[in-house]
Order: structure tokens, then sequence, then C-alpha cells
């Protein structure tokens, strides 16, 4: 039962974390001023822009609505969609190479050059400049530049979410433009401020082989923010090649499908990151509505998980029907105590003594005490704080005329080329487990031993981006949002086809 309440647990935890976020940047613009169109204005369109086009979520639906879909899932795994792709999973040097670069998207996690070096097998003078902690200014991510001689390029690796500002940069969902198209707001800012940041010392990389190509890598929000970087960079860097490892939902469709040529991403099956968008959350939640109950019963009836779910929904709706039976029955109570006779004396005597000597002492009291606080610096100091967060929120309603028009707000997409792992069976058989005393990267998913892996196929499938529009519920969807899943599957088509080293 735990392992399917994660799910709703999860979606909570972000639910709160985005109040949060929200909280946080309300207490900067009030404090800082957040002048022009700084990142600030750029997240606070895109948390109104959240509130403004997503319906609302329950308690039940959190909790028991994901847990059930995940329990049906699990017992009816879905296909992979699009069409297998043998020739890729079968190619030696494409394989080395997506499993080095998604090695060095793993390596830019670290927080110092020694780390780095240890995880990317790279001595620490291929460094060339590093931010290990992203900017709380201007909310630029954590990368690292630098030369990796054995593969002749110069790198670009963006670190995916892993500090606060990061969150707060995710959170900024209104779409906002960019290239020749629309793109995530809080993503296209970060991806602006690492190109004026980052172009220097790429030019640098260059400056002593321009034989070099330019490569960028990085995993989750660092592949959607390269990704991004890199279709300004390609004017620059016409052979720039991008990896993008379980990339989010953050292109238009035009700009997705255009990146094709020089992006290639890998999605696990999975996922939740690279289908999340507005609109594939709002189709979650209808979803969750119209859930089947009856047809789930008969799939998972005999599951121990299923009956404690099935428990939990039945006591959730019983104590929702007893709390409206008690708020109908006090309102009709208070209802009746106020048209009685007692009820009509207590408002005559509370009335009488509004108007008796004491009690308009008491009320000049309290206008005097209201005027020495308004009067008083504090006051004026909160007055004037309260006034320029209405100001702040109010400007920056983030529907423009044309969505005020009734037009939806354009979804988004993963970018370029999309390649699906899929491992039969899902989560290579296995549940997501915890693991303490590792590095942080790896601490949580699926991981098989050298004698179950044997058991486990994987598969690779190529699909168009309208085939990722509907989230997977499943037991497995954060799991293999993990870096470690995606080496198990680059892994195990590698020891199925030639070695790409000769002896």
């Amino acid at each position: 039962m735990s392992r399917l309440l994660l799910l709703g647990c999860t979606a909570l935890v972000a639910y709160v974390a985005s109040k949060r976020a929200w909280a946080k940047i309300k207490e900067h613009a009030v404090g800082k001023g957040d002048e022009g169109g700084g990142p600030m204005q750029v997240l606070a369109r895109g948390a109104t822009c959240v509130q403004s086009n997503m319906g609302p979520w329950s308690l039940q639906d959190f909790t028991l609505g994901l847990a059930a879909m995940a329990k049906l899932t699990e017992k009816e795994p879905p296909e992979l969609p699009g069409r297998e792709v043998e020739d890729l999973s079968r190619d030696p040097d494409f394989l080395m190479r997506a499993q080095h670069w998604r090695a060095l998207a793993e390596a830019a996690y670290a927080k110092d050059p020694a780390s780095f070096s240890l995880y990317s097998h790279l001595p620490e003078s291929s460094i060339i400049a590093s931010e290990w902690d992203p900017c709380q200014d201007s909310f630029r991510p954590a990368y690292v530049v630098f030369v990796d001689a054995p593969m002749g390029a110069v790198v670009l690796a963006v670190r995916g979410t892993s500090h606060v500002i990061d969150m707060l940069l995710n959170s900024g969902a209104s779409p906002e433009p960019f290239s020749n198209g629309t793109a995530h707001g809080g993503f296209v800012h970060g991806a602006n401020v690492l190109y004026d940041e980052a172009l220097p010392h790429l030019e640098k990389g260059f400056s002593e082989n321009e034989d070099r190509k330019l490569v960028i890598t990085g995993h989750s929000m660092g592949a959607a923010v390269g990704a991004m970087c890199g279709l300004r960079l390609r004017e620059k860097f016409p052979g720039l090649e991008c990896w993008a490892f379980c990339p989010p939902a953050c292109l238009t469709i035009e700009l997705a499908k255009e990146s094709r040529e020089f992006i290639t991403s890998f999605v696990a099956a999975h996922d939740i990151v690279p289908r999340f968008s507005l609109k594939s959350v709002e189709k979650l939640r209808r979803r969750i509505n119209d859930f089947d109950w009856d047809r789930a019963e008969c799939v998972a009836k005999d599951d121990p998980d299923w009956k404690n779910i099935k428990k939990a929904l039945n006591t959730m709706r019983a104590c929702q029907q007893a709390q409206g039976n008690a708020v109908n029955a006090v309102s009709s109570k208070g209802e009746e105590l106020a048209n009685s006779e007692t009820g009509q004396q207590a408002k005559e005597l509370g009335g009488r003594l509004a108007e008796s000597g004491p009690g308009q002492k008491l009320k000049e009291w309290g206008k005097q005490v209201g005027d020495q606080l308004t009067d008083s610096d504090a006051g004026k100091k909160l007055k004037g704080m309260g006034q320029q967060a209405s100001d702040f929120i109010q400007g920056n309603d983030c529907q423009t005329d044309e969505q005020a028009d009734g037009k939806p707000v354009p979804p988004f997409y993963p970018p370029g080329r999309l390649l699906v792992l899929g491992s039969e069976p899902p989560g290579c058989g296995k549940m997501p487990e915890q693991r303490s005393d590792v590095n942080s990267q790896r601490n949580y998913g699926c991981y098989p031993t050298f004698d179950e892996a044997k058991t486990i196929r994987w598969v690779m499938h190529e699909v168009e981006q309208e085939e990722l529009e509907e989230i997977v519920v499943s037991p497995w969807c954060v799991s293999d949002h993990m870096l470690g899943n995606l080496c198990e599957g680059i892994g195990y088509f590698q020891g199925h086809c030639s070695a790409a080293v000769s002896q």
C-alpha cells in the first residue's frame, strides 16, 4: 500500500512546494522590486498561469485516485508508443556515445572539480569554467564547460534540478516567446542567461583547436535548458550535437520537431517528466474523475494493496458524507435558533449594549488604538509592503490578450528526436526502493543484479512528440526519471551488440 501511495504523496509534495515557491516569489518581489522583465516576473506569470489553467484537485485525487491508477497500470502495463528502432539499438558506436554523454550529464551533479573529474574520468585541468551552484539572483542553473579530448569536443553540461532555485525555474510554466516559436517561460529565462554566461567559455575552448565540435548534455531541467541554449548556439556552431536525457516538456510542437536535426532525447517508458505539462495534468485530472473503479476492481480485486485502497476510499467517502450531514444539521439548527424568540432577544440585547455608554467608550478606544497603529512606523511599513505585494501580483497576470480571448495555453513537448526505452517487465521486474549510503543520484530506483538482469528485455522505440501527451501513472513514473535507469537500458543494448572498441 505504501508503494502505491508514493505517487500521490509525491504529487502532494510537489503541490506544496509550488505554493512555497510562489510565496518566495512574492517575498522576493516585495523586498527587491524586480523591476523590468527579471526572473521573478517570469516566474510570477508562470505560477499564476498554472493556477489559472488547472482544475481543482481533491485529497482523494492526490492519493487514492493516483494510487488506484498506478495499481491498474502495474497489473496491465501499457504498450510502448512508437515503433521499434533496431538499427540504433544495435549500433555500437551510437550506443557508446549515448552512454558516454549520459555519464557526463550525471557528472554535472558534482559539486566541485575533484568530484567531477572522478565521475567523468577526465582530468580537472580539462575544466574551462564551472558554476557548481545556481545563481540566486539571475536563476542561472549550475553548469560546467570542459574539453573532452578523446571525443574531440568542447562540452557544456547543465545540471538538473537539485536546488530550490531550480524548483522556481521549473515553476515558471507560462508560455514565453523563444527562437521562432514559444517555450516554457522559466526555461527560456534560464537558457538566455546561460547562453550569455557560457558563450565566452565555449569560444575559449575552440581557440586552441577549431576542429572540435560542440556538445551539450544534461538531465531533466538541465536537458531542457541545455537544448534550448543549443537552439541559440547553433547559429555559431553549426555542427552542434545535443544529448538530452529525460527532458521536460518545454517547447511548442513546431520548435520541438525542428530541433530533431541536432537534439537526441532519451525518455524512459513511464517517466512522468517528459509528459508533464498543463495540458497533460488537466487530462490526468479528468481521467481520475472518470476512473472506472468497477473495472479496476475486476482486474485487481485479489491484490492486498487494492483491498487497502478500496478500504481507504470507502472510509474517506463515509467521512465526507458524515461531514456533509453535520454541516447541514448545524446550519439548520443555527437558522432555527436565530429565528427563535431567544435568538431575537439576544440580538436586541446586543444592539442595546453597543449603543450604551460602556459600548461607545469601547468603540472609541478601539478606534484610537487603530489610528495609533496606522500612524506608527511599523504600521506604515506594513501598509507599504502590502501595497507592493498587491501591485506586483495584479501586474503579473499571465493571461495575454489572446488567452483572454479564449485561446488555450499552447501545449509543450520534449525536444528533438525522441527515443523511448522500456524494460519488459516494467521497472526491470522490481519495485522502486530507497537505498542508503549511495550517491544521491542513485539512492532511489530499480537496480537489478547481474543474475536478475538476465530475465529482462529492453526495447527502444522512436516516437512522435504527440505520442507523449498523456501521463502514465505507475509505480515507476518517478524511478524511470533517474539516470541510473537509462544507464541500465543503454547498457542492455550495448551487451547485445558487437563491441564498440575492437580488440
